[in-house]
């Protein structure tokens, strides 16, 4: 949008940016917060799940899996699961 800046060039800032900004910084700390939970869980999934590929619901269908992808590395992928 501003491919250039000036680097003498200040701004006051203005009150609903003081507010915009008072909100961002409040967001970034709720979603430090839930991805350390989702973490957390996630965790305790994969410990649950062991070696297994795939975690299935009462009816039988894939709700989760953690399998190798190409490089070897284990991906965790949820499906249908709200």
């Amino acid at each position: 949008m501003y491919p250039k800046h000036d680097p003498e060039k200040t701004k006051p800032v203005e009150p609903e940016i003081a507010e915009q900004l008072t909100t961002l910084a409040d967001t970034r700390f709720k979603i430090k917060q839930l991805s350390e939970v989702e973490d957390r869980y996630k965790f305790n999934i994969m410990q649950f799940m062991q070696d297994a590929e795939c975690l299935v619901n009462e009816s039988g269908q894939p709700i989760v899996t953690w399998k190798a992808n190409k490089r070897g590395s284990r991906t965790f992928l949820m499906k249908g699961v709200n």
